[in-house]
């Protein structure tokens, strides 16, 4: 069996809001992953739940700008599946990829307007992580994920990149 515990730091590009062009830029986010399951020689899958938030910093239309706060956060449920690569004895190169849906919450305030929606929606990601095996028990990873969230009636598809530290334990 095997549980990844992850941390990490989500990167999102502008999104847009509507048919209106209302453009809305993102702050630096969050990303808290579990997933957890069997162990088959080099192949793991199990489930995966999710944790993300990014804020909202601006809201653009043309070439107008104004502050805008609120944040998009989704909580996940997906079935996750990777693969290990050895490298050496102590060094792997560890590929996973999950699908699964996201509750999306999206709240935004901009001219004293606040906008909110919410609802579930399809997800999926990949993810490339180096580790290294303190032990056959534990090891530590470090890595990318590119996740996708489908579009939430009036807010655009959501493409994150992240950058992960994790923990992996192998019970």
């Amino acid at each position: 069996y095997f549980l990844f515990v992850t941390s990490g730091i989500a990167f999102a590009n502008e999104r847009k809001y509507g048919i209106s062009g209302l453009a809305l830029r993102t702050r630096t986010g969050i990303d808290f992953s579990i997933a957890f399951g069997g162990q088959f020689g080099q192949w793991t899958i199990g489930p995966e739940i999710d944790y993300r938030r990014l804020g909202y910093k601006e809201a653009v239309f043309g070439a107008l700008s104004t502050p805008a706060t609120g944040d998009s956060t989704s909580y996940s449920f997906a079935l996750y599946g990777g693969r290990d690569f050895s490298i050496t004895h102590f060094w792997k190169l560890h590929g996973g990829i999950s699908l699964g849906v996201a509750s999306r919450h999206e709240t935004f305030t901009v001219l004293g307007s606040q906008i909110a929606d919410d609802g579930p929606r399809f997800q999926g990601s990949i993810r490339m992580a180096l580790e290294y095996a303190f032990s056959d028990l534990c090891a530590a990873h470090i890595g990318y994920r590119f996740t996708y969230l489908d579009d939430l009636r009036e807010f655009d598809s959501m493409p994150i990149h992240q950058a992960e530290l994790g923990l992996r334990l192998n019970l």
